[in-house]
């Protein structure tokens, strides 16, 4: 991709000079250019006044840089020769070849009206066309029609020098079209081999500019020697659809180095108006085209503003050189008129009709091939940008995996660790529970030797739920107790809590419901949930204090559920955080003096999460309540 890129730029520069050669040599076949005389224009919006009528209206000096309103007007074009030494014959040329009809008026003794008239119609405006001599005080008229508001470049010359022009332009488009051709071809191929949006959006850009070109310059019409009648309708869709695209690219280049930035988004609403104009350009191509060219001067200095502000708040996004590369083109391209009906040919026009070939006047020839290369290194910067960003989010993928690697590597030992460890405390403390056993069934009732040797068993039972509780987390933390969910009965529910806890200070309550009733849900996390929910009522409550398990259902309009709450008796200085209860590790300063990890409340919080539950904490003075729920 990197050699094909480089090929794309190594080509343009040279297609650029040897273009630069052409014209060098083209122009040195004449060394000044003659001023011919003085043109003028009239606008008829009546369309109906006649040849006198013109005559006696006045002129205004003709402006190729004012838009005429041809599809409502008929427009008079006043050529007056002057400073000639001898009468030579003079022929006219306009550009872009997008007039319906030229209507030549010359004065003569021939006719009663004193003018001889000569139409010409499309399929004959590929040619100059005779308009008359260059006699002193000889006023030309000539009338132009077309279907679209237009800047027109009307050319008045000799023979010789308008088919060295006609020679010249063509060469010119030809050149122009050669370039877009390549880099249309070479979208196309980038295309096929790898898919994005940047390079659809340039394919179509081309392609609407080379559409814009063939017909603009009429250079197909030469080709096929015949005219085309809906060339007048696709220009406008060619125009506004290169218009669209354009912007497109600026949208991708700038979404692409900014990721998506607010102010990049708010420039999408240009986008969608650009849209809008695009599909009117199918139904009315020259209010397209008016509307397009209207909001040009306003969209460009938004985009200005809206690409500043997003820089003030995205700096840290243009540290390397195809970061900064890119925001130059990103600028260059907002302040890049948009394409229209003269930017193929006034400055061509402008370009030829100076008197010497100039610096300025080939930097006017040069501006189209100009913004063809700048396109192509746009597409360079954006590859660039994104082939770099890509290569960053591979190497941060990499580390992030070496990363969970090793941590997989790491609980694997810990796991393996876990294991080993339940399994060799576990021998130990069997066998120091059968030896109390042996030792409290020798002692009699009344030794005082027997307190302590259950104190021992508590404290030995402590350790082994401890270690319980620790191989469940991990069992949990490493998916091996996954979500199970399954059909059993209320009273099946009931059974297990009384045989893990025969406690006789628990007592259970079961309210609005039966229990067969039958639960949808995962058994053993409930059964967990409530086991150490019941562990710490019992271990923190006061000493022979009842601790309730509620089972209560519960209906709405919305849904129904079954809800459980266990409850216990606590010391008036009892505090717990509520804010806290249910981390990893927390304890109260008054858990403190009881054995204990920390960890059964968080894992019954993040069990009871899996569940599509929450476990709430409620507290009085001098009661504790945890409840959540399940639905029915």
């Amino acid at each position: 991709m990197k050699q094909l890129t480089f090929n794309k730029i190594i080509y343009s520069l040279v297609t650029t000079a040897m273009l630069l050669c052409a014209s060098f040599q083209a122009r040195a076949n004449e060394s000044a250019k003659q001023s011919w005389g003085k043109l003028e224009v009239l606008v008829d919006t009546s369309q109906s006044k006649s040849m006198e009528d013109v005559t006696k209206s006045t002129f205004a000096l003709f402006d190729s840089k004012e838009k005429l309103p041809f599809s409502n007007s008929f427009i008079w074009l006043r050529f007056t020769p002057r400073n000639v030494e001898k009468e030579q014959p003079l022929f006219l040329k306009i550009l872009p070849a997008l007039v319906t009809e030229i209507s030549v008026y010359m004065p003569t003794t021939q006719s009663l009206s004193g003018w001889d008239m000569q139409s010409y119609k499309t399929e004959q405006l590929n040619k100059p066309i005779p308009i008359g001599t260059t006699a002193l005080n000889q006023e030309i008229y000539v009338r132009v029609s077309s279907p679209l508001d237009l800047k027109i470049f009307p050319v008045v010359n000799i023979k010789e020098n308008l088919d060295l022009l006609q020679r010249t332009s063509e060469a010119y488009i030809v050149s122009l079209l050669t370039i877009l051709s390549l880099a249309f071809l070479l979208t196309f191929a980038r295309l096929v081999i790898g898919f994005n949006s940047f390079s659809l959006v340039l394919f179509t850009f081309l392609g609407c500019m080379i559409t814009v070109a063939v017909i603009g310059s009429d250079l197909l019409s030469l080709i096929l020697a015949s005219d085309i009648g809906y060339k007048f309708e696709i220009f406008p869709v060619a125009l506004t659809g290169a218009v669209f695209s354009f912007f497109g690219i600026w949208i991708l280049l700038a979404k692409n180095l900014f990721n998506g930035g607010i102010w990049i988004k708010a420039s999408l609403t240009f986008l969608c108006i650009f849209g809008i104009i695009f599909i009117e350009s199918f139904f009315d191509g020259n209010k397209a085209i008016f509307i397009l060219e209207t909001l040009e001067i306003y969209i460009s200095s938004m985009l200005i503003v809206l690409l500043f502000l997003q820089i003030l708040i995205s700096r840290q996004l243009l540290v390397k050189a195809s970061e900064k590369l890119a925001l130059i083109f990103l600028i260059v391209f907002a302040v890049v008129p948009f394409p229209t009906t003269g930017n193929f040919y006034r400055p061509f026009i402008e370009a030829f009709n100076s008197e010497n070939l100039n610096p300025s006047s080939l930097l006017l020839l040069l501006r189209p091939i100009l913004t063809c290369m700048l396109l192509t290194l746009a597409v360079w910067s954006f590859e660039k940008l994104r082939t770099e960003r890509i290569s960053l989010l591979r190497n941060e993928l990499n580390i992030t995996k070496s990363n969970l690697e090793s941590e997989s590597l790491r609980l694997d030992l810990q796991k393996k660790f876990t294991a080993m460890l339940t399994h060799e405390l576990k021998n130990p403390l069997m066998a120091s529970h059968l030896a109390l056993g042996s030792i409290r069934d020798r002692l009699h009732v009344e030794d005082p030797s027997l307190d302590r040797v259950n104190s021992i068993a508590y404290s030995l039972h402590e350790i082994d739920t401890i270690i319980e509780r620790c191989a469940e987390i991990d069992k949990y933390e490493q998916g091996y107790l996954p979500l199970r969910i399954e059909k059993f009965s209320l009273r099946d529910l009931i059974l297990i809590m009384k045989a893990s806890h025969p406690n006789e200070r628990i007592y259970t309550i079961v309210r609005g419901t039966h229990e067969n009733l039958v639960l949808r849900s995962d058994i053993y996390y409930i059964k967990s949930i409530l086991n150490n929910l019941l562990t710490n009522a019992l271990k923190y409550s006061i000493a022979e204090s009842p601790v309730e398990l509620k089972v209560e259902f519960k209906t709405s309009t919305s849904n129904s559920e079954l809800l459980f709450s266990v409850s216990n008796e606590v010391t008036a200085d009892a505090t717990l955080d509520s804010t806290r209860v249910f981390e990893r590790y927390y304890r109260s300063e008054s858990a403190k003096q009881h054995s204990g990890a920390g960890l059964g409340l968080w894992l019954s919080q993040s069990m009871a999460h899996e569940l599509g539950s929450n476990i709430k904490l409620t507290t009085g003075t001098q009661f504790v309540r945890f409840e959540f729920s399940i639905p029915v």
